[in-house]
């Protein structure tokens, strides 16, 4: 063992993950006490390494538990507010809204320091001024603390701010209330404005989506339009426009080239080097890929200057080591998993790979050393990058080998002419064109990687098996198992297929019955998954539209929450799809699922009115009405309780009385889903005793009758209504119903998706946050 950093990583992170989960303080020091026997087991570990990694363990389980630690403090000034703040940074601006971090000074005449994440909106009524890092603003609006994720494989927003050392969120719906009273001169604050100011060079220099990509590369910019940050993520070079290692490379480079032209030796080196990147890093807001590749850096050029060899995976686990202590949220971040999981990878595998494959130089050299980079960096972000966005796409083995020495081009050109543009501004159309030429061609390389080159596959997060094996076949094809020893092939040939089984087994066995009512905002959706693996969707949820919005541009609820949640559960397919009635709330989800997920049923409404769905080929449509009843293969039974039958399209004012009401029953248990259905259906139905009712309409007062709830007598009622709806919904009508008949009254607003279980006995329900 000669890596004591390697053992102080593993604790640190064991130290953040015990305190994350909240394990209680037996464990933590049964953890504790693990580590310093571990010498007793292990004879070669020096005493030294045990202290350290019990150093590293400590500072793990503290700062987490600190980080971790419940606003109190920002929690009594929730509501409306009037706060007076420094613009730490300005996110975002536009005709709508603008979106700044604040530094508070005082809440309401109260003195607090906290970071809050401020959205102003002010949809097309200019501000009149805008305020810029560094100014002390006072502004009037509401504050409230972030939430976890809503749905099963939700983006974590707490978990993202806090990783950002923010810790709470602020809204205004008027920007013209803000007021700029003064100006913190603070040297961190110089440098956002240096920040904006060079981006406003780049805008002006550039044809716009030349300067998005310049902007992009340069600083890390996120004002990209969307249809072009499309682009680069179908073409895999997504990685290019987030400040990165990569980035650091490039500025590396870009010293040594000024370092050799000014005659530096090793050391002047290392002290031009790092001014660089300190201002660097500030300059593009300490991201932890960047922190990462600085750290390793100073390491690699400091180690070359007092002459002792330089260890990568060591320098590794020191910059995970320094930016975990600090910000141990940053361990559950998808951009510090893949940035430290692609070049641990790259330390591991691509040597051995270029060897093995091929010995040249040149041309071939230079693609082979490329395809093995892109290669490792893909094994090594492979299971973050599934279990945070779903997605591999392999074009990037392509596409890398042209954009990235392209982007290095641009970067290691491109930045000292931004310079010399803040210094010469009459000579900038001379020093943007180089660039420009650039930029150019990084666009129509990206447009025709993305528009010709479909490799992307998706799919869900990787299992304990998946990884092994990955894990193992990235080892064996490096050469790092030689299988002529009998103990690797013993290893080898005893552990995975143990794993296999195992996970097999674990497979084969039946699971409870489980409905989650996912949180679609104002509209419905439940996912049904039989104890077999079979799945189900009633509903997909959906963003309608009102009024006269021809041009109206829907919001992919599928990409937002429904595939993030299959995925989240393993749910490749779908048996089959419910469309309870044809209104975008609950049908628009599964039209958008159609063309990504296989399906191998579609039910509707017998007065369904899609021509169009109904009238294609690719899928089975089956009509049902009042009295079918679908089986599973695993006893689950879907009853059809309403519509009548008659089968007839209807105009869109008319769909709610004609939704599918559905009754799942599994054993001794019952579910009833009642659409939108109203009163008047309610009256039709006749008994229909059911454990958990979802309440009909988003609750409605034209839906949940008292008699009607009191024949259901359900002990729990789902409301899947939208937060900050404009309906009213639920009515206090219909929760005073609920609660006279001792339901107990679960609503996706408050409590974001709702999972019920049952084995057909016995009834769980979990909600995915917790109700104040």
């Amino acid at each position: 063992m000669n890596r004591p950093l390697l053992m102080g990583l593993v604790a640190i992170i064991a130290g953040i993950l015990l305190s994350f989960w909240q394990m209680p303080l037996w464990m933590v020091l049964v953890a504790a006490a693990m580590i310093a026997a571990l010498p007793l087991v292990w004879e070669v570990i020096p005493r030294g390494f045990i202290v350290f990694s019990l150093v590293c363990y400590g500072v793990g389980w503290v700062s987490a538990g600190l980080a971790f630690m419940p606003e109190t403090d920002l929690a009594a000034f929730q509501g409306n507010q009037r706060v007076t703040a420094v613009v730490e940074a300005l996110s975002g601006h536009d005709t709508d809204k603008t979106t700044l971090r604040l530094k508070t000074q005082t809440i309401s005449d109260q003195n607090i320091s906290v970071r809050l994440q401020a959205t102003l909106a002010h949809y097309g009524r200019p501000m009149t001024e805008v305020p810029r890092p560094g100014d002390i603003i006072t502004l009037d609006g509401e504050i409230s603390l972030s939430e976890g994720s809503r749905n099963p494989g939700g983006f974590d927003y707490s978990l993202y701010l806090k990783g950002q050392g923010i810790q709470g969120l602020f809204y205004g719906k008027n920007g013209s209330s803000l007021t700029i009273s003064g100006q913190d001169k603070a040297l961190g604050y110089r440098v956002e404005r240096f920040r904006e100011q060079v981006l406003r060079v780049i805008t002006q220099a550039f044809p716009e989506e030349q300067a998005e990509v310049i902007k992009g590369l340069l600083l890390g910019d996120k004002s990209m339009a969307a249809d072009l940050k499309t682009q680069f993520s179908n073409a895999g070079i997504s990685h290019i426009l987030a400040v990165s290692g990569l980035h650091v490379g490039f500025l590396y480079t870009l010293v040594l080239g000024v370092a050799a032209l000014l005659g530096f030796k090793e050391r002047g080196r290392l002290f031009l080097l790092l001014p660089c990147l300190i201002f660097y890093a500030t300059l593009t807001g300490f991201s932890p890929s960047v922190l990462r590749a600085a750290i390793m850096l100073l390491v690699l050029v400091g180690g070359q200057v007092i002459k002792t060899h330089y260890d990568g995976l060591s320098g590794l686990c020191l910059a995970a080591i320094l930016i975990l202590a600090v910000s141990p949220a940053q361990l559950f971040a998808a951009g510090f998993q893949m940035s430290f999981g692609a070049v641990c990878a790259i330390l591991l595998f691509a040597k051995p790979l270029s060897h093995s494959i091929m010995k040249g130089t040149g041309l071939q050299g230079y693609i082979v050393n490329t395809l093995v980079l892109t290669l490792c960096a893909t094994i090594g972000t492979l299971p973050a990058t599934l279990y945070h966005f779903h997605t591999l796409n392999l074009v990037a083995l392509v596409s890398n080998l042209l954009l990235v020495p392209l982007a290095g081009l641009l970067f290691t050109i491109g930045l000292p002419m931004v310079v010399l543009m803040l210094v010469l501004p009459g000579l900038t159309p001379v020093f943007a064109l180089v660039p420009g030429v650039l930029a150019h061609w990084i666009l129509k390389l990206t447009a025709f990687f993305a528009g010709t080159m479909d490799l992307r596959f998706n799919g869900g997060p990787m299992g304990i098996l998946d990884i092994v094996l990955l894990v193992v076949a990235a080892f064996t094809v490096a050469g790092y198992f030689n299988f002529r020893h009998r103990r690797e092939r013993l290893w080898v040939c005893t552990v995975l297929p143990a794993l296999f089984l195992s996970t097999i087994a674990f497979s084969l066995l039946p699971g409870p019955l489980r409905i989650t009512f996912l949180d679609v905002g104002q509209g419905d959706s439940a996912l049904v998954q039989t104890p077999e693996g079979g799945a189900y969707l009633i509903d997909g949820g959906g963003y309608p539209v009102y009024g006269n919005q021809a041009d109206y541009a829907r919001q992919a609820i599928s990409e937002k929450v429904l595939l993030p949640a299959l995925y989240a559960y393993g749910v490749t397919g779908l048996d089959g799809v419910f469309i309870t009635h044809h209104h975008e709330d609950h049908a628009q989800g599964i039209e958008e699922l159609l063309g990504v997920l296989p399906v191998e049923h579609i039910y509707v409404s017998t007065k369904y009115n899609d021509a169009s769905l109904l009238g294609q080929d690719k899928i089975p449509v089956s009509q049902l009405s009042r009295g079918a009843i679908l089986t599973t293969r695993d006893g689950v039974g879907i009853q059809v309780l309403w519509p009548d039958g008659t089968i007839e399209a209807l105009e869109e004012e008319e769909q709610n009385d004609a939704s599918l009401v559905l009754r799942l029953t599994y054993g001794a248990r019952s579910i009833l889903l009642m659409g939108d259905a109203g009163l008047g259906v309610e009256a039709q139905l006749g008994a229909v005793d059911s454990d958990i009712i979802k309440i009909g309409h988003h609750g409605s007062d034209t839906a949940s009758g008292t008699g009607f709830l009191e024949e259901v007598s359900p002990a729990a009622a789902v409301v899947s209504v939208g937060r900050y709806n404009t309906f009213g919904h639920p009515t206090e009508a219909v929760l005073s119903n609920i609660e006279t008949v001792g339901a107990k009254c679960y609503r996706t607003d408050e409590r974001g998706a709702v999972v019920v279980e049952t084995n057909g006995q016995n009834l769980e329900i979990k909600t995915m946050l917790e109700k104040e």
